[in-house]
């Protein structure tokens, strides 16, 4: 998907070269932000998007474009003019920023196996506006993790502080400032093994402080 809102879906494959569709990822990009591309419409779709979401009823208008993503992705039955010989099944999502708190309400909805989110904006605003009912809430303390940088960069202007008040929360220390983003607001920060971070890798490397700070979520399960 291209636009306002990117998202890919990808299957790992088999010994034989097949996909295995059982297990299919979409992943969601987060915001365009318009000072990358001041004359992209896209550019500032996206970036108003995220102000609304935050600031707005609670719930980015991201949610519509993946949900409609999700649709097409299960309705696939052929890649390259090859039929598919199974069923497209979308066992895990990824989002990230703006995307993150849209992608677990999407998966959610359809009790989707696995989410991965890398530092959500907006989270504690849709809790607050109503966008989560309690059966959300209970799948997402079960089955969502968000990778988090403790010194919310870029998401301490969420209109709550960058606050997730949701999901298996795995935090690290960042760089100090917002003068940073590259560094803390952005999935490549995170250097991941198995379902934590890899703090040896962080220890050889120097210079980042690890704080594996693993929090079920606020509402139970």
């Amino acid at each position: 998907m291209e636009g306002v809102t990117q998202a890919i879906a990808a299957a790992p494959l088999d010994a034989n070269g097949e996909p295995i569709l059982s297990q299919t990822i979409v992943t969601v990009a987060g915001t365009q932000p318009v000072f990358a591309n001041p004359i992209s419409s896209d550019h500032w779709a996206s970036t108003s998007n995220a102000i609304g979401g935050a600031y707005g009823d609670g719930m980015t208008a991201q949610h519509e474009d993946i949900e409609a993503f999700y649709q097409r992705v299960q309705k696939i039955t052929e890649v390259d003019d090859k039929k598919l010989n199974q069923p497209v099944r979308i066992y895990a999502m990824s989002g990230f920023s703006q995307s993150a708190t849209p992608v677990v309400k999407v998966a959610a909805d359809h009790n989707v196996p696995m989410v991965v989110n890398y530092t959500d904006w907006g989270a504690q605003a849709a809790l607050d506006k109503g966008n989560f009912t309690a059966s959300d809430l209970a799948y997402i303390n079960r089955h969502v993790t968000t990778y988090d940088a403790n010194t919310k960069d870029t998401t301490i202007m969420d209109s709550s502080g960058g606050r997730i008040p949701y999901a298996n929360i795995i935090s690290r220390e960042g760089t100090q400032g917002l003068h940073t983003p590259e560094k803390d607001h952005t999935p490549a920060g995170f250097y991941i093994i198995g379902n934590k971070l890899d703090t040896e890798w962080y220890a050889k490397k120097g210079g980042v402080c690890i704080r594996d700070v693993s929090r079920a979520g606020a509402f139970g399960s």
